[in-house]
């Protein structure tokens, strides 16, 4: 009875802090409203920085950060209060480290509305193009992060690519995207250069990162038969906090356990699909006749329905 109480109040409280951080600050706001949303991101990044086993398996828990804690995320997340900005997008590292399996619509929403969008616009200023880039700097550090993002979305027909748009970003910005005149009155030459580094710092990060989680997994990538590591022992795992970082990338979850010819089938067939939808956009029947060269869809009323319901990009 204990337990239950006090996880109880646990629940209670983690959502009243919640949706107090999600309260809009007034126009003529004081020090003590600042003060308030500060403290309750703080206390939540707390708290999703470091899990406990409950706080992971619990499904109350997850529902309140979905519920609750997104909306709290989408309103800080394009904040001009720069502590607010930064502790928004700390969250946001925390979830995407530790309930990525969970949270997987949400974490994609964010970096496809929210991140890529503040580094397209020429009017959000330096320091949150900087703050983006140092979140996708941080996934870019977890080789295991980044391969699983990249199996969940890039390798998934029904999501839209999240690791290559984000490596696109990454690349055009430190070739200069930002020396261009349509930047040059929020973005000064030393902070495109800051963030030219930043870009270039994180894909070197990520490209080393995957080579050594590839060199040390080489044995469970090729012959998947060897393994007999299931998804549960790493959660159980992961919740024990068993492990240094190193040591938890190095471990495969379930969805890199699987033949690799699978995801490099499934993202060769999305590759196929995103030239039909391509060549839809232009010409409606060169669209349909690709989708039914790589027989994606048969020639029926249905399967071209399906293909234009549910495909995105048209």
């Amino acid at each position: 009875d204990e337990i239950n109480k006090a996880l109880s109040d646990a629940i209670m409280i983690f959502r009243s802090i919640c949706k107090l951080s999600r309260k809009n600050l007034p126009s003529n706001f004081n020090t003590v409203s600042m003060r308030s949303k500060i403290l309750s991101l703080e206390l939540i990044l707390a708290v999703v920085d470091n899990p406990g086993p409950t706080f992971l398996t619990r499904k109350e828990f997850s529902e309140i950060i979905k519920d609750n804690l997104c909306d709290s995320l989408t309103i800080n997340s394009v904040s001009n209060e720069k502590t607010i900005f930064a502790l928004s997008l700390s969250i946001f590292v925390s979830i995407v480290m530790n309930f990525r399996d969970s949270l997987k619509h949400e974490i994609g929403v964010f970096i496809d509305q929210i991140f890529l969008r503040i580094l397209e616009s020429g009017n959000t200023q330096f320091h949150h193009k900087l703050l983006v880039l140092q979140v996708f700097n941080k996934i870019c550090q977890r080789a295991r992060v980044s391969l699983e993002l990249f199996v969940n979305y890039d390798c998934n027909i029904e999501e839209h690519n999240l690791i290559g748009r984000i490596l696109d970003y990454l690349s055009r910005i430190a070739q200069g995207k930002y020396s261009k005149t349509e930047f040059a009155g929020v973005i000064q030459p030393s902070q495109e250069q800051s963030l030219r580094m930043v870009a270039l710092e994180s894909m070197v990060t990520m490209l080393k990162g995957i080579w050594k989680f590839a060199e040390e997994n080489e044995p469970m990538l090729t012959n998947p038969k060897e393994n007999d590591i299931n998804h549960q022992n790493m959660e159980t795992t992961r919740d024990q906090g068993e492990g240094s970082d190193d040591e938890s990338d190095a471990t495969t979850n379930s969805s890199m356990i699987e033949p690799v010819e699978k995801f490099e089938k499934s993202r060769q067939l999305k590759s196929e699909i995103e030239k039909a939808v391509h060549r839809f956009n232009f010409k409606p029947k060169r669209g349909i006749k690709h989708l039914l060269q790589i027989g994606y869809i048969q020639e029926t009323a249905e399967d071209v329905m399906n293909f234009l319901k549910s495909t995105p990009g048209l």
